[in-house]
C-alpha cells in the first residue's frame, strides 16, 4: 500500500482478511487494522476501496451484512461488489457506502451497467474485453461512471464466467480461489488429430495487459478512473505501474483531447515494467500487451510458449563450458542479476541463478557452485533476465525509508487573516471540502519597532508542523500587514497547530457510516424473497431503513413506470436521463432505448462492425422467410394459457418439468420425437439453422426456448433482435445487460414494434450467478419466469436456495447433466492456431469447417464451439451429473430440470432423457429397470465418462487426528474438494491457528477445530453434537486416530492395551454410532476408517494395535451391511501402508543408528524390504482416495478395506 501511495495513486483497493474477496490467496488486511489503513489513507487525500467481489452463499449473508457495518464504519469509501445480494444489502445496510460494481459483474454493454447501477452501484469497472471505442459506447450509454483496467493479469475468459476451476480444483474463481487453469499446458486436438504446434503448449494463458498508450484515448472515452491489477505482486512492481501510469494521466492533460497525440513508452520503461512482471512472452514479444483495447488481436494476445514471468529477453546461449555459460546478448546483463535458461519447456525444472560475472557482447556467464547445471543448458536456449537487484532497489527508495520531507502529504492551501484589535486567524483549505481554523489568544496590536511581515508569517505557518499535509498556497491577502502588525510568532503557531489538528480530524470525518441501519437488514429481505411479511415492520409513523437495494415485487411494471417518469419499483429508481417515445410504445431494441421509430422497426438483423461475423444473410434487414412473429408464420401458433396449439400451458404437472438443451439440429430433430418431451431449449451458438430448428420444433407441439449469448458488446444489437424475431416462446437470457433492456421494454406478450413482434417469456441462466436466495429473488423481480442458479452452488446448497425462497422455489430449474463450460473467451483458439488472422475479417472462419478440442495432461478432450460473436466456449469432456440429487432437489420444490448436450449425437438423446425421466418419476428406488446406482455407472461408462462435480461443497466433515501427519493430509485433500472441515487433535495454540488459518486461505473453506479426548465416549458425543450445532451438519466422519506400543504379548501392559484399543478402535465406534443417525435421516454420509500396514496382516510386539485394526475392518464392514440399503450413505476402509511422516522418519534415523547402516539401507531392506514397489506412499495419495469415497462416483463402494500400496498390505 505505501509503494502505491507514494508513487502517485489516487486510490487503491484492497480486500480484509475475514474472506468475501477475489483475494483469497493474497495477505489481506485484518478487520481490526481496517481503521488504521482508511485513516492513513485519508491522511493523504487517497481513497480506500475495499473488495467484496466474490459470490456469497445464502449461509454467509448474516456475516456479510457485518462486513458491510465494518466497512462502513471505518469510513472506508467504496465497496466493490460482484453478487446483486450483497450491493442490495450494502444499499440498504449502509446507504452512504458507495457501491462499484466489479468486473465479475461481466459487464461488457451499456445495458449492463445500467442494470448495476440501477442496482444500486454507481461505478462500473467493465470487462476487459472492450476496446477503447466499446468503452466509449458504454460510458454513452450509463450514467454511471466507468473504471477500466490498464496494467495486469488477463483472464481468458470472462470474469465472472469462468468455471474451470470449479471443475478441476473444486475452486471457485468466483469466490476468489482461481486456480488458473488457463495457464496449463494443451494440445490441440483438429478433427481428432492432435496437431504438432512445437514448443506452443500454453493454448489459453494471454500475455499481460499494458495500456499506458491507450490512456489518452480512455479518458477521451469517459473513464473516471484507471485500473491497476497487483493480486499476488511485490511492491516494487506496485511501485513501478503506479509510477509509469501516474506520470502517463499527469501527461495527458489537455493533450487528451488531441487523439492524434498519445504518449509513447519508452524502450526503459518497457524493460523496466517487463523486469517486475509480464507472463507469456517468447524471443519477439515483451509479455506484455494492449489485450483487446485496440480489438480483437488473435496473433498478439497468446504466444503460448510460457505462462509465467519471464523478465527481459536477454540473448540466446551460444556454447557452454562447466560453470561457464556464453549467451549472445539481446539485453544488459550485469553481475548479480538473474537469469534463467529457456529451453522451451517451462513445465520441467529450468536452470537459472545470479550471475557472478559477465562481461563482453557475447557475454561469459559464471555462476556459484552449485546455482547452474550447464550440462543441462543447451546452445540455443533463451536467456531471460529474470530480476535485476539494482532496479528492485532504485524501486523500494521510492516508499521504503523515506525522509519526511519526501514522503506523500496531502497538498493544502492556508489562509491567514486579522487586523488590529482582531485575533489572528489559519484557516487551512483541501481540495476535498475540508477546511479548519485556528486563531490565535491574543490580539494583533500596532508594532513598535520591527512590524510583522509576510516572510515572518510564511515561516511560522513553515511546513504545517511535521503534519502529513504540505503547504502548496499562502494567502495573507486579509491579513493587514500594512498597518504595521505585531504578534509574537508562538502564537501563529499555535493558531496553525489548532488549525491543522482540526483540518486533520476533519480528513477522518467521512458519509460512509451516515444513515447506518440499526436493525439487520438480511431478515426483512429473505423474509420478502420468501412473500412471508415483515419481521421488522415500520413504527406508527416511522421509518426504517430507506430501500436503497431492491423492491421485493414483479419488476417489470415498475421498471417500465420508472422510465416514463411514474413512480419507481423493480430493481431500484430508475434515474436515468434517456426518455421512452413520446407515444408510450415501448422502446426498440436499437443501442438506445430512444431509438426513433424508423429504426425500432427495422428489426432483422445487421451485420455492424464489431460484432462478430454476423448474422446469416437470410435474416437481414427486411425479416426473414416465413414471416416474422409466431402468429404469422403458418406455424404453431404462441402457446400460452389457452392456447390451442404449440407447448401445453404451463401449470401444475403429475411430473416434474424435464427439458433438454440442444446444440446441434440432429439433437434436436431427435428431442422432437419424444412425445413426453414438452419443451426443447436451441443453444445453436453460430445460430445457423436456429430459426428452422424453432419452426420444426413447434410444429412437433414443443414449447421452445432460445438461448441467448452470454455476452453482448456494444455493436451486438442485431444479435438481441434476430433472438426476438425467432418467433420462441421463451428466450433463455444469459446476461444482465439483455434482461434489463428486455425487461425495460414490456411484459411478456407486449407487442414490441408495428410489425407485430411479441415479447417472449423470459428465463435466466447460470451465468446470471444467482448464488444466494436474495440474488435470485432480485433477479426473479426483474421480469424472469424461471431461473437456473449459478454454477458455483453445490447439490446441499441448490437445495438450501429452493428452501430459502419458500413459494417462489418453483420458478428455479436445475441443470443436473451438462458438460461444464469451463471458459468462455473473448479469444479464439480458431483464429489463432488455425489462421494467421487476427479476427473475423481475416481469419478465413476455420471454425465453420474444424472441429476443435484442447487435451489436458490427464488426456481429456475438451470441446470448443465458436458462437456468432467470435467468442469461444470450452466444455469439459466428462459430463457433470446432480443424479444423486434429484430426490432433493425435487423435495425442495425445483420446478424444472435441464439436461444439456455438448457434442453428443442424435443417437444419444433418447436414451440419455429417458435415464433422467426415469429417475424424476421416483429418483429413490428403481423404475424403469434402472436403480439410481445403475443409471450412474450407465452415464459413466459413456464417452467422456460423468463426475459430480464439486459436490463436496457444502459438506462438513470431521477428521479425527488430523492436526498432523496422515490426518492433515486428508483434511487438506477434502478441503480442496470444498467440504468444510473440523480438525481434531492436539498442538501448541500457535501452531494449530496457524494450521486452521492456512486451511482456511488456501481452500476458501471454514474450518473448526476440537480437542476431544478420545479416550471418553461422552467428549466424543460432545464433539459431534458440537459439529452439528456449529456447522448445522456433519456428512463426513474419517477415523484416523491412533496410538501404539511395542512389547511381546507376555509383558504387554494391561493400561497400553487398554488406551489402544480405546484410542485406536472404540473411538471409532462411538464417533460412528454419534455421527450415523443424522447421516440416515438426510440420506448422505460417508464413513471412512483408516487401517495402517498391519491392518491385514500382522506384526509381532504390537497385539493391541494389530487387534485394533482388524476390528477396525470387521466394525467397517458391520456399519456397511447395515446402511447398504442407503445408497449414499456408505462406510469404508483404508490401509495406507507405509508414510513417509515425521514419526517416520524419526524411525529410520533411529534404526539406522541403532543398526549402523545408511536410512537408505533401512528404507530398502528393513521397513519395505517385502514390499514390491520399494516406496512410501505419499500422503497426497492418500487424500486422493478418501475424496474419491466421498464423491458420488463412489457411492456403490461401501464395506472396502482397500490398500493404496501395489497389494503389499492384502497379501
Amino acid at each position: 500500500m505505501r509503494a502505491a501511495v507514494e508513487n502517485g495513486a489516487d486510490a487503491v483497493y484492497f480486500g480484509l482478511a475475514g474472506g468475501f474477496n477475489a483475494r483469497a490467496r493474497a495477505a489481506n488486511f485484518e478487520d481490526r487494522e481496517l481503521g488504521e489503513v482508511m485513516a492513513y489513507l485519508r491522511e493523504r487525500g487517497v481513497k480506500g476501496f475495499v473488495a467484496l467481489n466474490v459470490l456469497v452463499f445464502d449461509e454467509e449473508l448474516a456475516e456479510v451484512e457485518a462486513r458491510v457495518r465494518l466497512i462502513a464504519a471505518a469510513g472506508a469509501d467504496a465497496v466493490i461488489v460482484q453478487d446483486l445480494a450483497v450491493v442490495g444489502l450494502a444499499r440498504r445496510v449502509a446507504p452512504g457506502l458507495p457501491v462499484h460494481g466489479s468486473t465479475q459483474m461481466s459487464v461488457t454493454s451499456a445495458d449492463g451497467a445500467e442494470f448495476a447501477r440501477a442496482a444500486g452501484a454507481e461505478r462500473i469497472v467493465v470487462g476487459r474485453e472492450l476496446s477503447v471505442t466499446e468503452i466509449s459506447q458504454v460510458r454513452g450509454g450509463t450514467s454511471a461512471e466507468i473504471e477500466a483496467f490498464v496494467h495486469g493479469a488477463l483472464c481468458v475468459s470472462y470474469s465472472g464466467q469462468c468455471f474451470s476451476s470449479e471443475a478441476w480444483g473444486g475452486r471457485s474463481a468466483n469466490r476468489g480461489q482461481c486456480a488458473q487453469a488457463c495457464r496449463l499446458p494443451y494440445g490441440l486436438v483438429v478433427d481428432g488429430q492432435l496437431r504438432d504446434l512445437g514448443d506452443i503448449k500454453y493454448l489459453l494463458s494471454p500475455q499481460d495487459l499494458l495500456a499506458v498508450e491507450q490512456v489518452p484515448a480512455l479518458l477521451r472515452a469517459g473513464v473516471a478512473c484507471l485500473k491497476i491489477e497487483g493480486r499476488l505482486k511485490g511492491p516494487e512492481y506496485v511501485a513501478l505501474t503506479t509510477r509509469v501510469y501516474r506520470d502517463a494521466v499527469d501527461a495527458a492533460g489537455p493533450a487528451a483531447a488531441a487523439p492524434d497525440q498519445a504518449p509513447v513508452l519508452s524502450n526503459q520503461r518497457l524493460a523496466e515494467l517487463q523486469q517486475v512482471f509480464a507472463r507469456g512472452q517468447d524471443a519477439e514479444h515483451s509479455g506484455l500487451t494492449p489485450g483487446f483495447l485496440e480489438g480483437p488481436r488473435h496473433q498478439r494476445l497468446v504466444r503460448g510458449r510460457a505462462p509465467r514471468h519471464r523478465g527481459v529477453f536477454a540473448g540466446w546461449v551460444t556454447r557452454t563450458a562447466g560453470r561457464r555459460i556464453w549467451v549472445g546478448l539481446a539485453a544488459t546483463l550485469k553481475r548479480g542479476d538473474g537469469v534463467v535458461f529457456d529451453a522451451g519447456a517451462p513445465g520441467e525444472a529450468e536452470q537459472g541463478g545470479g550471475t557472478a560475472c559477465a562481461s563482453a557482447r557475447e557475454v561469459q556467464l559464471m555462476f556459484g557452485p552449485g546455482c547452474v547445471d550447464a550440462t543441462r543448458v543447451a546452445p540455443g536456449s533463451l536467456v531471460w533476465r529474470s530480476s535485476d537487484p539494482a532496479l528492485e532497489a532504485r524501486l523500494r527508495s521510492t516508499y521504503e525509508g523515506l525522509a519526511a520531507a519526501a514522503a506523500r502529504r496531502l497538498p493544502v492551501d492556508v489562509a491567514v487573516a486579522g487586523r488590529i484589535g482582531q485575533a489572528l486567524t489559519v484557516e487551512v483549505r483541501g481540495d476535498n471540502g475540508c477546511a479548519a481554523c485556528g486563531e490565535s489568544a491574543a490580539l494583533l496590536a500596532g508594532a513598535d519597532r520591527r512590524p510583522l511581515d509576510a516572510a515572518a508569517v510564511a515561516g511560522a505557518v513553515g511546513g504545517l508542523g511535521g503534519s502529513t499535509l504540505s503547504l502548496r498556497c499562502l494567502d495573507l491577502s486579509a491579513l493587514d500587514l500594512g498597518a504595521g502588525l505585531f504578534i509574537p510568532l508562538g502564537e501563529i503557531k499555535a493558531a496553525r497547530r489548532a488549525a491543522v489538528a482540526r483540518f486533520c480530524a476533519s480528513l477522518q470525518r467521512h458519509a460512509a457510516a451516515e444513515g447506518l441501519a440499526r436493525e439487520p437488514v438480511l431478515p426483512a429481505l429473505l423474509a420478502a424473497v420468501r412473500g412471508d411479511p415483515d419481521p421488522n415492520p415500520s413504527p406508527p409513523g416511522g421509518s426504517k431503513t430507506p430501500d436503497m437495494g431492491f423492491a421485493w415485487k414483479p419488476a417489470l411494471p415498475a421498471l417500465l413506470a420508472a422510465a416514463q417518469g411514474g413512480p419507481a419499483g423493480g430493481i431500484h429508481t430508475l434515474d436515468n436521463t434517456r426518455q421512452e417515445p413520446a407515444s408510450g410504445k415501448a422502446p426498440g431494441l436499437g443501442s438506445d432505448a430512444g431509438d426513433s421509430a424508423a429504426e425500432g422497426a427495422a428489426v432483422g438483423i445487421h451485420p455492424v462492425e464489431g460484432a462478430g461475423r454476423g448474422a446469416p444473410a437470410e435474416y437481414a434487414a427486411g425479416g426473414s422467410a416465413g414471416g416474422s412473429t409466431a402468429a404469422g408464420r403458418g406455424a404453431a401458433p404462441r402457446a400460452g394459457p389457452g392456447s390451442e396449439g404449440g407447448a401445453p400451458p404451463r401449470a401444475v404437472r403429475d411430473q416434474p418439468l424435464l427439458r433438454v438443451l440442444c446444440r446441434s439440429k440432429a439433437q434436436a430433430d431427435a428431442a422432437c420425437k419424444l412425445p413426453w418431451l414438452s419443451e426443447i431449449v436451441l443453444d445453436f451458438l453460430e445460430v445457423h439453422g436456429l430459426r428452422e430448428a424453432v419452426a420444426a420444433a413447434r410444429v412437433a407441439g414443443k414449447r421452445v426456448v432460445a438461448a441467448c449469448p452470454r455476452v453482448l458488446k456494444p455493436g451486438e444489437d442485431s444479435l438481441a433482435r434476430f433472438y426476438l424475431r425467432l418467433g420462441a416462446d421463451a428466450l433463455l437470457v444469459r446476461s444482465a445487460g439483455l434482461l434489463y433492456r428486455l425487461s425495460r421494454a414490456r411484459g411478456a406478450g407486449a407487442e414490441m414494434e408495428s410489425n407485430g413482434t411479441h415479447m417472449p417469456d423470459l428465463e435466466g441462466d447460470f451465468s446470471l450467478n444467482a448464488a444466494n436466495a436474495v440474488a435470485a429473488g432480485a433477479l426473479l423481480g426483474a421480469g424472469l419466469s424461471r431461473l437456473a442458479p449459478t454454477h458455483d452452488l453445490s447439490g446441499v446448497q441448490l437445495v438450501g436456495l429452493a428452501r430459502s425462497l419458500g413459494r417462489r422455489a418453483t420458478m428455479l430449474e436445475a441443470i443436473v447433466h451438462h458438460h461444464l463450460p469451463i471458459f468462455h473467451t473473448e479469444h479464439c483458439v480458431f483464429a489463432r492456431f488455425l489462421s494467421d488472422g487476427n479476427d473475423f475479417h481475416d481469419c478465413g472462419r476455420p471454425c465453420e469447417r474444424a472441429s476443435v478440442h484442447l487435451r489436458d495432461a490427464a488426456g481429456a478432450d475438451h470441446l470448443v464451439l465458436a458462437d456468432e460473436g467470435c467468442r469461444n466456449t470450452v466444455f469439459n469432456a466428462a459430463a457433470q451429473s446432480g443424479l444423486w440429487h434429484l430426490a432433493d432437489l425435487r423435495a425442495a420444490g425445483y420446478g424444472a430440470f435441464r439436461v444439456e448436450l455438448a457434442a453428443e449425437t442424435g443417437g444419444d438423446v433418447a436414451p440419455l432423457l429417458e435415464a433422467y425421466r426415469a429417475m424424476l418419476a421416483n429418483p429413490n428406488s428403481s423404475t424403469g429397470g434402472m436403480s439410481p446406482g445403475a443409471a450412474w455407472h450407465w452415464l459413466a461408462s459413456r464417452p467422456g465418462g460423468v463426475t459430480s462435480g464439486n459436490m463436496l461443497k457444502g459438506r462438513v466433515a470431521l477428521i479425527t487426528g488430523s492436526t498432523q501427519g496422515i490426518g492433515l493430509g486428508m483434511l487438506r485433500g477434502l478441503a480442496q474438494a470444498g467440504a468444510d472441515v473440523v480438525m481434531h487433535g492436539l498442538a501448541k495454540p500457535e501452531e494449530l491457528q496457524a494450521k486452521v488459518t492456512a486451511v482456511e486461505d488456501e481452500f476458501g473453506v471454514k474450518v473448526g477445530h476440537s480437542d476431544a479426548n478420545v479416550m471418553k465416549p461422552a467428549e466424543i458425543r460432545e464433539m459431534i453434537r458440537s459439529v452439528q450445532r456449529d456447522f448445522g451438519r456433519l456428512d463426513i466422519l474419517v477415523n484416523n486416530v491412533g496410538i501404539q506400543h511395542v512389547a511381546p504379548v507376555h509383558e504387554f501392559p494391561d493400561d497400553k492395551w487398554d488406551a489402544i484399543i480405546a484410542v485406536c478402535l472404540s473411538s471409532a465406534f462411538h464417533t460412528t454410532k454419534a455421527a450415523l443417525p443424522a447421516m440416515l435421516a438426510s440420506g448422505w454420509g460417508r464413513i471412512i476408517n483408516t487401517g495402517s500396514m498391519h491392518a491385514l496382516v500382522a506384526s509381532p510386539y504390537k497385539s493391541a494395535y494389530n487387534a485394533a485394526k482388524h476390528g477396525i475392518a470387521g466394525l467397517t464392514k458391520t456399519v456397511a451391511l447395515e446402511t447398504a440399503r442407503e445408497e449414499q450413505v456408505t462406510c469404508n476402509a483404508i490401509c495406507p501402508g507405509y508414510v513417509l511422516t515425521d514419526l517416520v522418519r524419526n524411525q529410520l534415523e533411529d534404526t539406522s543408528r541403532a543398526r549402523g547402516i545408511p536410512v537408505d539401507k533401512v528404507i530398502s531392506d528393513v521397513l519395505l524390504a517385502d514390499q514390491p514397489t520399494k516406496r512410501f506412499v505419499r500422503v497426497e495419495e492418500i487424500a486422493a482416495l478418501v475424496r474419491h469415497l466421498c464423491s458420488d462416483d463412489a457411492a456403490s463402494i461401501t464395506g472396502a478395506c482397500l490398500s493404496i500400496d501395489g497389494g503389499w498390505t492384502a497379501r
